[in-house]
């Protein structure tokens, strides 16, 4: 059972935080149509407490709460609980679809705004670098913080502010990636200049819009503070199907019992059950299909329904998902392996909604299926939902090790280091 399984179990209900930093701002959120910048903004004002030390970040605006931790590279969001992973996976696969879209623009010379094809503009939304943008912002020189880009700000602080130590602003600026984004050279340089300016205003750029994040300094102090951690509420049918899985403890006893099942359902001549039961567990398993298989080879591929699933399960295409589901009325029990099956099929042909169900439906019929989760997670990543791809995978890992998402977060920890 892998650390990254307790994604729902409860929290302690207090962290004490040894010596953190403690931040009290006003926030101010203003939104203006890009095309009309002088326009009437809409306006939002709210307070914002924030808690840092090494391994948290822990803030309150308003009435949400959300708690970083970074042990255990979760967050919890108010009744919500997702991985760190899904920030900077997200934030880096949509910077590089909008730098691909920006580029086609570009080059179809078709009209856009500079919010859709400028990669500066795109890195100070995302808080990344991506490696196609080779233009920098301006950081002018001064007490006060200053960065622009093409005349437009990005980042503005006052002179006045209190001062950090270089860990202390390490930490602080990791804080304000997460909350405000922001772009990467000038959070280097508001990090190096180790002080929270009295007023520091973002500026992004995003559909149309240009929103200004303003925090100004109330309160700073050097003490410790427990911290209430928000408990995560299995409110939707994904999270209490994943709360569900992660429970189970008896995965080798399931997979003997269907391999069991398997053996004397081919022994009763039931090829056509026979062959979902030992798919399910090979699904399972991760292993493959075991000798009684490839020992009836003549008897499965003289059952005409089992010759028709074997003939579709690689398949691409309409007809090879309407055979599937013509078989679905003599599946009994091996009805979710079809399913799997299909949603394969339709994840290929580009139908991410329909296959993403189509799991979901298997999964309910059995959880044990680490393939199935793997294949979920993928399909939400696909989709950019990145908070479900994770939970998908935990899910999975809880049953069997999935290198693969190791191997996703390995690199996303070596390619944006700022976010851990």
């Amino acid at each position: 059972m892998k650390p990254v399984a307790a994604l729902l179990l409860p929290f302690l209900a207090q962290a004490a935080l040894a010596g953190p930093l403690v931040l009290d701002f006003q926030v101010q959120r203003q939104t203006v149509p890009a095309k009309t910048p002088h326009a009437r903004p809409e306006t939002v004002n709210m307070p914002l407490h924030v808690v840092l030390d090494n391994e948290v970040i822990h803030l309150q605006e308003d009435k949400d709460v959300t708690h970083y931790d970074f042990r255990t590279r979760l967050i919890n969001r108010n009744t919500d609980q997702v991985s760190l992973y899904s920030v900077p996976a997200y934030r880096s696969a949509e910077l590089a679809n909008r730098i691909l879209i920006g580029a086609a623009l570009t080059h179809a010379k078709v009209k856009a705004s500079a919010d859709m094809t400028d990669g500066v503009l795109l890195e100070q939304l995302f808080s990344l670098h991506h490696p196609k943008v080779k233009q920098h912002p301006k950081i002018a020189p001064g007490a006060a913080l200053q960065v622009t880009h093409k005349k437009q700000p990005l980042l503005s602080g006052s002179a006045a502010g209190e001062p950090l130590d270089a860990d202390t602003a390490r930490l602080y600026v990791r804080f304000l990636r997460f909350y405000a984004c922001g772009h990467p050279e000038a959070l280097a340089e508001l990090q190096r200049r180790q002080r929270v300016p009295r007023q520091l205003t973002f500026t992004l750029y995003s559909m149309d819009k240009v929103t200004r994040l303003t925090l100004t300094l109330q309160k700073l102090e050097h003490r410790s503070e427990p911290v209430t951690v928000p408990q995560p509420v299995a409110s939707n049918p994904l999270d209490q199907l994943l709360a569900r899985t992660l429970t189970l403890t008896d995965q080798a006893d399931h997979d003997r019992q269907v391999n069991t099942q398997a053996s004397l359902t081919l022994a009763q001549k039931n090829y056509f059950s026979a062959m979902l039961l030992f798919l399910s567990s090979s699904l399972s398993t991760q292993q493959p299909l075991p000798a009684e298989v490839s020992q009836n080879k003549a008897a499965f591929g003289a059952d005409a329904d089992t010759r028709s699933l074997l003939a579709h399960i690689t398949g691409h295409g309409e007809a090879d998902s309407q055979a599937l589901a013509a078989l679905e009325p003599r599946a009994g029990g091996g009805l979710h392996v079809l399913q799997i099956f299909e949603a394969g099929i339709l994840r290929d042909r580009g139908q991410l909604g329909p296959a993403s169900l189509l799991l979901q439906q298997a999964l309910e019929k059995d959880p044990y299926v680490t393939n199935a989760w793997n294949d979920l997670g993928a399909i939400f990543y696909l989709s950019y939902e990145m908070e479900s791809a994770w939970k998908s995978w935990t899910a999975g890992r809880h049953l069997n090790p999935l290198p693969q998402v190791d191997q996703l977060e390995s690199e996303l920890r070596r390619d944006c280091p700022a976010y851990f």
